[in-house]
């Protein structure tokens, strides 16, 4: 954790409520706060803990070098040769249930060729409309994408937290690397081509907490999305290369990461609509046309009858792609905000302050896109394009409201 006070001491205690022999387990606490006042709720909480006879442990460092994966090669150095197999691995703000190692080392037992189990994320904040829209794109994630790949045996990663590690499997594969900001997906990736397995574990669930205000939204979906690109540029040939898996898992691997260029592509493409229907080729209203954007929405129109808030929900994600689309290319390029490890600011239920004490200057490619569909609707309105006037206006309106989101949502 860094500095994390609203779940600094409270994770300890969660962890402890782990049912497991206590001569068999260890608690590390891997802090890297440099706020005293936090420091001090960790040492408190721990000593409370061990009082209770819980082997807690806190370790910390005299530098952040590598972010998340640095401490995890600390906490992994510091039990080196005491004979610990299993590394389980949350953040500071989940909850995890008391049997969460009972349901998940049973597996790792078993089937020696596990590197890893994940387990299901669900939320305790889901009460706004970003934290609703996030539980909707999360939900997904977990209960279609990692439950289909692990069936499959396809490659999926590690999502950071609420899993188990084989501490064999990570020193096979070469430990955690901090070249990337996805570290957790990068040991998963070079696990995968050693030939090590994975299992989702859909039935054990951990609470934890969505980020409750825009920047730190975009704080997260940053990291998410341009770590990605740190891999698949790391990563080409080594995939490739690969011995330990056949050449159609190779393939899949390729999909996994090039998806996300794929959309990036698409969403850039998005831009040029309105200008070639207004200047290029006039788009005609007509039943083909028609019919070919519900076609190709099909399973969307179908998504926005049964899910509640969904024509908002279609325009905050289609909005918000830019944002990543710039993600993206920023870990392609390996620029220096792609390198630097920022955290989640998370509240643990309290508030983020009133919409006055979250006034910022607006983002500059949500205004810059609102200038841009703004003056789009006035040129459909000079040529009487009424229906791409109603949409460019529309988009318009969003990208203005995104500008200012951390106030408004």
């Amino acid at each position: 954790m860094y500095n994390e006070e609203a779940h600094a001491d409270v994770i300890i205690e969660r962890c402890c409520n782990i049912s497991w022999p206590r001569d068999r387990i260890l608690i590390q606490v891997l802090d890297d706060s440099t706020k005293e006042h936090i420091r001090k709720k960790v040492d408190d909480m721990a000593a409370v803990c061990v009082e209770n006879g819980h082997p807690v442990s806190v370790v910390r460092r005299t530098n952040r070098s590598g972010f998340k994966a640095g401490a995890m090669v600390e906490g992994l150095t510091v039990t080196e040769g005491q004979g610990y197999e299993y590394a389980a691995i949350f953040d500071a703000d989940f909850d995890p249930p008391t049997d969460f190692l009972e349901e998940t080392i049973y597996h790792m037992h078993f089937d020696r060729k596990l590197a890893f189990v994940q387990t299901r994320w669900t939320f305790s904040n889901s009460d706004t409309f970003l934290t609703w829209a996030q539980k909707v794109n999360l939900a997904f994630h977990f209960d279609v994408e990692q439950r289909a790949r692990s069936y499959l045996g396809w490659f999926f990663n590690f999502n950071g937290t609420a899993g188990v590690w084989r501490i064999a499997a990570i020193h096979d594969a070469g430990g955690w690397e901090s070249d990337t900001v996805v570290e957790d997906m990068d040991l998963s990736l070079r696990c995968y081509l050693k030939g090590w397995t994975a299992l989702y574990v859909p039935y054990v669930d951990n609470p934890n907490e969505l980020p409750c205000t825009l920047s730190s939204y975009r704080t997260q979906q940053f990291r998410w999305l341009s770590g990605p690109m740190q891999i698949l540029m790391k990563s080409f040939r080594t995939i490739w290369k690969a011995k330990d898996i056949g050449f159609f898992r190779r393939l899949n691997c390729y999909w996994f990461f090039c998806r996300y260029v794929l959309f990036a592509v698409i969403t850039i493409c998005v831009l040029a609509v309105p200008p070639v229907a207004i200047w290029v080729d006039k788009w005609e209203w007509e039943w083909p046309e028609i019919f070919f954007i519900i076609s190709i929405n099909f399973a969307m129109a179908v998504y926005l009858v049964m899910t509640p808030f969904s024509i908002a929900y279609l325009l905050f994600s289609v909005s918000v792609g830019y944002f990543k689309t710039y993600a993206m290319l920023s870990g392609l390029i390996g620029s220096k905000k792609s390198k630097t490890w920022k955290v989640t600011q998370k509240y643990n239920g309290s508030t983020a302050g009133g919409w006055w004490t979250r006034f910022r200057k607006p983002y500059a490619i949500e205004f810059t896109l609102f200038a841009y569909y703004g003056g789009l609707a006035g040129a459909c309105a000079f040529s009487k394009d009424w229906m791409m006037m109603g949409y460019c206006a529309v988009m318009a309106l969003v990208f203005l409201l995104l500008s200012f989101g951390d106030m408004l949502m």
